[in-house]
């Protein structure tokens, strides 16, 4: 039998090839500013912005958090951060400062970077524990004490030193609500990236001639590893818009030559197509759009197909992959497609999915189960939180708490949740989250929230309550009294005052009769 005297013992991170690979190749236009950069400024740049951090002394396993729109400077932040070994913390910037403040104390980053335009929110979220020890670096703007501007990373000699690697190292930590409910950070590895790339470029066979849009906020999951990441390994173009518009986006459809690729959830698709020209523009150059983030409307898909468009949904989970499900797009004609256009598909490569009933046993097709991905594009577990890292990731594989079945061709479909979270516009609301701030008003003796359908989110959440005797309450109070402790999208569009919340024997709400009952988009006040 052979054995290896020596194990490989450094390991060039796939980054580190793309300056030598596609050095003159455009790899990014800023489109509002129309910033051109090429493949060896993304390097350029991000050795800079490495060695200036090295010089503010924040090495591997600290925390870089960010607070920033689709722009350059994350991309150089997250290059610059795979070559000191530090991890990317990208927030959210829709969420409260109440929520910021949770995210920074959980994660306790050594420096955060954002734009001036979040100055006063980074202010409102760091504690005045924390002001004296994390840096802070303000882009875009003349810095005020205590910051640093970011222009002087920019100037920095950069840094020259190859690190070697580990496949396991946190890369970044990504904030969801996993399968469990309330926010957490998922730790997302170096080997999870990797496969995702590697999967991604084999599975929907990225060429260097591939452009996108990058739609997505690069605080999601999928705003980085749904065409951002594998486009950039394989040589592609990346058109980074700041905030999703449906007027530029398909300004970038109608003028750029070649083959364009792209990802988004069904919310922007449903305002894509309502944007005024959407019918005068001609699809020609797109090869695919691919759905994800929540289930999609067949009447949105049908716009798209009007026009020759294969637009297709796919499955993933920012603790499973996210690339873990997708419709074999390049292998079905269009009729093909919608045919089976409730299919969110087949496994990307490296992915093995199972569908498991509740005692682990393995099921087969047209089976209702969970839905459980195995394989190396799993993520490493949720940071500082051990007992909720058991409750999903188990025996190497990540329970996913959606309820799918597959068929005797092998493609597979979600049907159902396991747990109640409400997917509204490819944000992830937990129910649980609002009602324990609603049960905190002086008139509500009980509520539960449901998600109820929506044509443009998908989903929004209906608030249900059962009120104190003799207390009254109007929606425009409910909404007051939960503006400014809640992110906007998580406030209830819906209100219905009931007599009873319905409960189990064991006293747990029964949401299965609440949906039954008041699932109808609409008050009932």
């Amino acid at each position: 039998m052979f054995e290896n005297p020596e194990k490989i013992s450094y390991l060039i991170d796939i980054f580190d090839t793309m300056g030598d690979l596609y050095s003159a190749r455009t790899a990014i236009i800023e489109y509002e500013s129309g910033d051109k950069y090429s493949y060896n400024d993304l390097i350029q740049r991000s050795l800079r912005v490495a060695k200036f951090l090295s010089e503010l002394s924040i090495k591997a396993g600290d925390r870089i958090a960010t607070l920033l729109m689709n722009r350059i400077e994350y991309i150089d932040l997250f290059l610059a951060s795979r070559r000191i070994g530090s991890i990317l913390v990208p927030i959210n910037w829709r969420l409260t400062p109440s929520e910021i403040k949770s995210i920074i104390r959980d994660v306790e980053p050594k420096v955060i970077v954002y734009e001036s335009m979040f100055r006063e929110l980074v202010e409102r979220s760091i504690e005045a524990g924390f002001t004296s020890k994390i840096i802070r670096i303000v882009i875009d703007s003349e810095s005020q004490d205590p910051e640093y501007p970011y222009n002087d990373a920019l100037r920095s000699q950069g840094i020259r030193d190859r690190r070697n690697i580990d496949f396991e190292e946190p890369a970044m930590i990504l904030f969801t609500g996993g399968t469990t409910g309330t926010p957490k950070g998922a730790v997302i590895s170096y080997r999870q990236i990797f496969y995702n790339i590697v999967s991604e470029i084999l599975t929907w066979r990225l060429r260097e001639d591939h452009k996108t849009v990058v739609i997505l906020p690069l605080f999601h999951t999928g705003g980085w590893n749904l065409l951002t990441l594998p486009l950039l390994a394989r040589g592609g173009l990346l058109y980074l818009v700041k905030k999703f518009d449906p007027k530029i986006f398909l300004e970038i459809v109608e003028t750029s030559r070649g083959p364009m690729v792209i990802f988004a959830v069904p919310t922007i698709y449903y305002m894509i197509m309502k944007y005024d020209r959407f019918k005068e523009i001609r699809f020609d150059n797109v090869e695919w759009m691919l759905s994800g983030g929540a289930p999609i409307d067949r009447k949105i898909m049908e716009d798209y197909w009007s026009k020759g468009v294969r637009m297709a949904q796919g499955y993933g989970i920012t603790e499973g992959g996210p690339n873990n499900l997708t419709m074999p797009i390049y292998d079905l004609s269009l009729e093909d497609i919608k045919a089976r256009w409730k299919s969110v598909g087949k496994p990307f490569a490296f992915n093995i999915v199972k569908i498991m009933d509740h005692d682990g046993k393995e099921l087969g097709p047209n089976m209702y189960g969970e839905i459980v991905i195995c394989g190396p594009l799993i993520f490493s577990g949720y940071w500082k939180r051990n007992g909720e890292t058991a409750s999903v990731l188990r025996d190497g594989c990540v329970y996913t708490g959606d309820i799918g079945f597959y068929d005797v061709e092998g493609y597979f479909y979600v049907v159902d949740r396991k747990k109640d979270i409400i997917k509204s516009g490819g944000e992830q609301i937990y129910p649980r989250e609002i009602e324990e701030l609603v049960m905190q008003h002086p008139s509500v003796e009980d509520c539960a929230v449901i998600g109820v359908p929506d044509e443009k989110w998908g989903e929004v959440p209906k608030l249900i309550i059962k009120l104190k005797p003799m207390h009254k309450i109007s929606k425009d109070e409910i909404i007051k009294f939960l503006t400014g402790k809640l992110a906007r999208y998580k406030i209830p569009r819906y209100i219905a005052i009931v007599d009873e919340i319905p409960k189990s024997p064991a006293g747990k709400t029964l949401k299965r009769i609440l949906m039954e009952r008041h699932g109808m988009p609409e008050d009932e006040l």
